[in-house]
This record gives C-alpha cells, structure tokens and sequence, in this order.
C-alpha cells in the first residue's frame, strides 16, 4: 500500500471523504442502471438479428457511446453476441465496489461485500463477446425468491446509501458546500472564502467538511 493510499484509507475511515464518496457511488449507481438498461436492450435486439447476423438497418449513430453493442447485437448459438459485453461487465463490477466504499468507511459493507463475490463466482466466461443465454436475464432479475442477482444487489445498495446520504447534514456556505459544520461555522467558513479572493467554488469541489477542532477544504479549492 501506498503513502498516498494510506492517508485516502485514512481520511475514508474517518468519515472526511464520506459527502464525496458518497456522492460517486450514486453517480455510479445511475451507471449501473444505465449498462443492465443497455445489456437488456441489446438481448431483445440480437432477437431481432437473423443468421448470426446484426438485424437489417443497424447502423451505429454519431455519437453512439455503446460501442455499437446494440447496433451489432445478434444471436448465436446458445445465446447472444454482443460487442463490448466482457468490458462492461468488468465496468459494472469496478461501479459496485465503487459503491460500496462509503459504506464501508462506515463499517456497513460486509455483507454486500459477501454476496457481491458470490455474484462473481457465478459470472461465465465471457470471451468473443459471447453472453449464454439467460445470462443478462439473470443479472436483471428482481425476483428474491429464486436467487440474488447483481440488480437486487445494486438496488440494496442504493437504498444503504440513501439512508447514509440522509444523515449527512450538508449546506450551502457562500457557494461551498459544508458538511456537519456547526451554526457559528458558517460566518468562519464565508470569512475565509472571503479572504482568498478566489471565485466562489461550487459542486462537489467546493465541499468543506470539520473534523473535531478544524476545518478541511478540499486542495482544489485551497491551491487551484
């Protein structure tokens, strides 16, 4: 581990970076969503495709950011062929432990931790951008009842980070954004955004946090 990995892990468990993890993970959790709507969506394409081949027409648009997995989805024997799936999929993991990182800064991770690696002992092989059949259809399911899926996962995970984002008592201070500041913070932090004579910071950059006795600003905004 590294001087600079050391001090994120640090900070993460102290609970400093907790509004920007969070704020990442449900970034990353509208990516998930997104990359299991466009594995659907190619699978009912590929029905569309005859002969192992793109359905007629399929042409990838200008600015087509799905690296033509829908317009060259097609089916093949014993499921789909569909450009890029292995890469996604690889994506749609690195999201979920991207996801889980505020939580567990928190200690509340574990046992998603635990069924996110049963989920990816079960994952096939997916080489030539070849999917098995029932392969996305299964990593969709919202069906509790017959086995967990990355879908029932990352909704679980969603709602954890809800809950934990709700607790985070963030405010507007003169353009930045503080958090768990306290009512007489507020003239301190507006003074030394004041006294820098810098533009006003906004998002998630502006972000001022307070550990016991101190302010932290992010370097960005101290230095940039």
């Amino acid at each position: 581990m590294t001087e600079k990995t050391r001090i994120v892990a640090h900070l993460e468990a102290r609970g400093l970076m907790l509004p920007g993890l969070v704020h990442e993970a449900l970034a990353a959790n509208d990516r998930l969503k997104a990359a299991l709507t466009l594995l659907q969506d190619a699978c009912a394409a590929a029905e569309c495709s005859t002969g192992g081949e793109p359905r007629a027409g399929a042409v990838p648009t200008a600015g087509d950011d799905t690296p033509g997995m829908l317009a060259r989805a097609c089916r093949v024997e014993g499921g789909y062929r569909l450009p890029g799936v292995g890469a996604l999929v690889e994506d749609m993991r690195a999201d979920l432990r991207w996801m889980l990182r505020p939580l567990t800064a928190q200690g509340a991770a574990q046992a998603f931790e635990a069924r996110l690696e049963a989920l990816e002992r079960r994952l096939p092989e997916l080489v030539d951008d070849l999917a098995p059949r029932g392969f996305v259809a299964a990593l969709a399911s919202a069906q509790r009842e017959r086995a967990d899926s990355l879908h029932l996962l990352l909704m679980d995970v969603h709602r954890a980070l809800n809950r934990l984002a709700a607790g985070l008592a963030e405010e507007t201070v003169d353009g930045a954004q503080a958090f768990a500041i306290e009512p007489d913070d507020r003239q301190r932090i507006a003074a030394f955004i004041s006294l820098r004579g810098k533009p006003r910071p906004s998002g998630r950059e502006g972000i001022a946090r307070r550990p016991p006795g101190a302010f932290l600003f992010p370097l960005s905004f101290l230095h940039g």
